[in-house]
């Protein structure tokens, strides 16, 4: 975002390429420090490189000083790293601690085929999340053997928590049609990134 002195980086997301929308437009994705620093003035976006699990974005910075009388040519150019994990940029969190938080999705058409779900999620030690699988017309009858009471509860910290129930550990090949509900007992500080489908033999 340009004040007309300085720029720092924020998210946005597209599905054409074209036409954007800022993610939480009033929250940087990479902050400006303080006047002085290095990394206080005008931010100049690189690239994003995936390396495993790390997301490392790469940028240029240069400095604004409280100082007006510092000569321009001996204003800092320094180029910048921000490190997170992969698939972490934007998350969902309780907004009360003790209470119980429930999620559920749209209707899904998923392909056919066996398929695995997996849940991006850090969650706090004593945290609990269950997933469960509902009608897609009925948002509050679960389908037989995927309730969040069959799930066995998801804990700590993964970029793809496998969900498993009493009776599978995947997605039936013949169900293609439901909605996704999740259960979160636990924390303000948790926090739940994505849910995703795999195929057997996906890493």
């Amino acid at each position: 975002q340009f004040d007309g002195e300085t720029a720092d980086i924020r998210l946005a997301v597209s599905r054409d390429g074209e036409h954007f929308n800022f993610v939480f437009p009033e929250t940087p994705l990479i902050a400006r420090a303080k006047r002085g620093a290095w990394n206080s003035g005008y931010f100049l976006p690189a690239d994003l490189v995936i390396d495993g699990d790390t997301a490392a974005f790469f940028y240029g910075s240069s400095a604004i000083y409280d100082d007006k009388h510092v000569p321009e040519e001996k204003w800092l150019c320094c180029a910048g790293r921000a490190v997170c994990r992969r698939d972490r940029f934007v998350c969902l969190s309780p907004r009360d601690a003790g209470r119980a938080s429930f999620l559920m999705t749209v209707p899904l058409e998923v392909p056919a085929g066996r398929l695995a779900l997996r849940v991006n999620a850090k969650l706090a030690e004593a945290s609990r999340l269950r997933v469960g699988l509902t009608h897609p017309d009925i948002p509050s009858k679960h389908l037989p053997g995927f309730a969040t009471e069959d799930c066995t509860p998801i804990v700590g910290d993964s970029l793809g928590h496998p969900v498993r129930w009493q009776r599978a550990d995947h997605i039936p090949a013949n169900l293609r049609h439901f909605r996704i509900s999740l259960l979160l007992e636990g924390e303000t500080s948790d926090a739940l990134y994505g849910v995703t489908f795999e195929a057997p033999g996906e890493t």
